[in-house]
């Protein structure tokens, strides 16, 4: 009996023990799939919202340079002709249908005495669509004024860089023709022209600008990014992990009853099938020991040179069912002990 037990105690802690490892290596497993999933949903919340705003908001400042060509004097220096540019829209800048956008020219002016004393003067733009329509635009500029001496204590407070060359005298004059302009996507906008109405203008550069006029959830994404990129991510966050926590609690919810249903059922078969066993062994033996007693009893002056039921010759009667009642009990006994 203590052998029995300790084999048995020995065979409960290894199951024990197997089962602490299917846990533990449970555990390792999930945690991993855990965090390669909650990876996941971020690299992909990121990655819905970065598509999002790729495809939403439009560029917010197209700046292109424009050379401007004029017809030069023959006999004398200068401009014979006004200055004026020619800029592909459709090729070199896209504009997002239904999106404003202000159109203006930034010009990079010299504070030489010439451009001080013309004054005003004259600029216009037309935009020429796909069917050959134009929308026109002329506006008037005129450099800020500055007085002598306002120029004078600037040139000496500036004059290392000035001297250096880092800096020089020099103002932005910037022209808006367009303030609200929409592309039609049946009629785009394929050509804009620049004409300056002004002879004597001195020009460094000139550079055509086109802003997108963002107003309501584009005004918010482009003056706050990290708050609408934080906002953004979170709700795409949440959005996924509730589809992926739905579709697992469906999936092991109509899996888990089967399992638990499959298993009552084998316990209750296997408790059924051992105790049938058992019932029939024990009926056996018990059916067994009653015939061989009543055979005994009914040959009591049986004397044979050699016993159905011991080795040795010549046993005195009743020998022969004693034993028999030893053998039955020892095997009874013996079942007894298993059935424990």
């Amino acid at each position: 009996m203590t052998k029995k037990k300790a084999n048995h105690l020995a065979g409960r802690t290894r199951s024990q023990a197997e089962k602490l490892v299917d846990r533990v290596q449970h555990m390792i497993y999930n945690s991993i799939a855990t965090l390669l999933t909650f990876a996941l949903i971020v690299a992909l919340s990121l990655f819905f919202y970065g598509t999002f705003y790729y495809a939403f908001m439009p560029f917010q400042v197209h700046e292109h340079p424009v050379n401007l060509h004029f017809q030069p004097c023959e006999d004398n220096p200068g401009v014979c002709s006004n200055p004026g540019a020619t800029l592909e829209l459709n090729k070199k800048i896209k504009l997002m249908t239904g999106q404003p956008y202000s159109i203006s020219l930034r010009l990079e002016v010299p504070e030489s005495a010439v451009n001080q004393d013309l004054g005003m003067f004259m600029s216009c733009m037309d935009i020429e669509l796909q069917d050959k329509t134009k929308q026109s635009s002329c506006q008037s500029s005129i450099l800020q004024f500055r007085s002598s001496f306002l120029i004078y204590l600037e040139t000496l407070a500036f004059s290392p860089f000035l001297v250096s060359g880092t800096s020089s005298q020099k103002q932005y004059i910037n022209v808006n023709y367009f303030p609200r302009f929409y592309d039609d996507p049946h009629n785009p906008a394929s050509k804009a022209s620049i004409l300056i109405q002004s002879k004597f203008l001195q020009i460094y550069r000139s550079t055509v600008l086109i802003h997108a006029e963002f107003s309501g959830l584009r005004h918010i994404l482009y003056h706050h990014p990290w708050l609408s990129t934080f906002i953004g991510v979170t709700a795409n966050f949440i959005l996924l992990s509730t589809i992926i926590l739905i579709s697992w609690s469906r999936l092991f919810t109509n899996d888990s009853p089967q399992e638990d249903e499959t298993e009552e059922k084998s316990v209750l078969l296997g408790d059924i099938d051992y105790e049938t066993d058992l019932s029939a062994d024990e009926d056996e033996v018990f059916n067994n020991k009653g015939a061989y007693v009543e055979a005994d009893e009914q040959e009591p002056a049986r004397n044979l040179s050699c016993s159905d039921y011991g080795d040795k010759p010549n046993q005195p009667p009743g020998t022969g069912a004693s034993d028999l009642d030893g053998d039955v009990d020892n095997r009874i006994n013996a079942l007894v002990e298993n059935i424990q």
